[in-house]
């Protein structure tokens, strides 16, 4: 009975192990890259998540996400820039201070796998599938993905850069969540 109960114990801390991942907040970010009159590139990133990952640590087709980044986290490396970009003209962070991704599924489509979920920026919500993979070390999973967005579809900026001359249209976004 003992032994019983001591192989039941252990399988329910593996199930456990395998599916909760804490997301290790120094060693990720969501790093974005954008045009600047034409002929400069402004990079930042931010580093804020509240939310919950799921993932089996085996396959990528378990994996689930429900994240929301603190806008106030952005950082550009230009104290100037980062307020400006938490004022009302792009993320207006006083009335919309997350950006939030809630997945629905993921399929793998010609040899990569796809994250398909919402994206909320400001007062807007798109679905959208993007493409992911899983780097494994021993201590540590890395996810990673990659993606380009329209600002004008999520109306950032809109009004006050409604040209894509000062700030360009594409947004580059290169995802790096680090889970323990």
């Amino acid at each position: 009975m003992k032994y019983l109960l001591f192989s039941f114990l252990i399988f329910l801390s593996f199930i456990n192990n395998s599916i909760a991942q804490t997301i290790d907040q120094e060693n990720s970010a969501v790093h974005f890259a954008i045009g600047n009159m034409l002929v400069n590139t402004v990079e930042g990133s931010f580093r804020g998540f509240v939310g919950q990952l799921e993932y089996d640590g085996n396959s990528l087709e378990s994996l689930a996400l429900d994240l929301c980044i603190d806008v106030k986290t952005v950082d550009t490396d230009n104290e100037e820039r980062n307020e400006q970009l938490l004022n009302e003209d792009f993320f207006h962070v006083t009335k919309y201070p997350t950006i939030c991704f809630k997945s629905q599924k993921v399929e793998l489509k010609d040899s990569k796998y796809y994250l398909t979920g919402y994206l909320t920026i400001l007062d807007k919500t798109k679905s959208i599938s993007i493409p992911i993979s899983i780097e494994k070390s021993l201590n540590s999973s890395i996810l990673k993905a990659e993606m380009t967005l329209d600002r004008f579809d999520y109306g950032l900026a809109a009004e006050s850069y409604s040209s894509s001359f000062m700030v360009g249209s594409q947004v580059d976004i290169r995802i790096e969540i680090t889970l323990k």
